[in-house]
């Protein structure tokens, strides 16, 4: 599947008026799916511009982050229009907590893939970084870890998918819950 960007658009002002006039070049275009990334404030102000452009009616998908919908994704803003979608994800105390264990556990097994490396045998990952800015500050053999890391599996519990990354270093499978603004203002999951 490909997907073609058609414009990009960086709201730099935050008074409605402004903004109107900073999305009107947007609103002349072809595009009619729209990824917004922003505060909550931040999108009202713009979707509530845009409404006055008339693009957010039917024909128009705005797709918003994790920081528009909030930690608590229940009542949206009256300015978000029904049909919006939100991305989602658990950002409790407990699911912290669960990533902290993983990103550990991830260092861990690429500590272990470098060291049983044999061509690693007299290499270190030591940075050598200072604090008072003498020594360098870019980790030179932090691309060499980067590359155990990235080709780390780990068997998880619970029966969800194991930890794995792409070629690029993302990790290949990702929890994320997609809401969808009702008619009475409530994000359904």
């Amino acid at each position: 599947m490909l997907f073609n960007i058609l414009d990009i658009c960086t709201v730099k002002k935050n008074n409605r008026l402004e903004i109107k006039e900073e999305l009107q070049e947007l609103s002349l275009s072809e595009a009619r799916v729209i990824l917004l990334y922003s505060t909550k404030e931040e999108a009202q102000e713009i979707i509530a511009a845009a409404e006055e452009l008339k693009m957010t009616g039917k024909n128009y998908m705005w797709i918003v982050t994790q920081s528009v919908l909030g930690g608590a994704a229940d009542y949206a803003p009256g300015e978000f229009p029904p049909g919006m979608l939100g991305v989602h994800f658990n950002t409790t105390h407990q699911r912290l907590l669960d990533e902290i264990e993983r990103a550990v556990t991830i260092f861990g097994h690429g500590l272990e893939l470098f060291v049983n490396d044999a061509r690693n045998l007299n290499l270190s990952l030591s940075p050598n970084l200072s604090c008072n800015g003498s020594a360098e500050t870019r980790w030179s053999r932090g691309d060499i870890f980067f590359n155990y890391l990235r080709n780390i599996s780990v068997k998880t519990k619970y029966g969800r998918p194991n930890l794995e990354f792409n070629a690029d270093g993302t990790l290949k499978y990702v929890e994320l819950d997609i809401m969808n603004l009702n008619n009475i203002g409530m994000w359904d999951k």
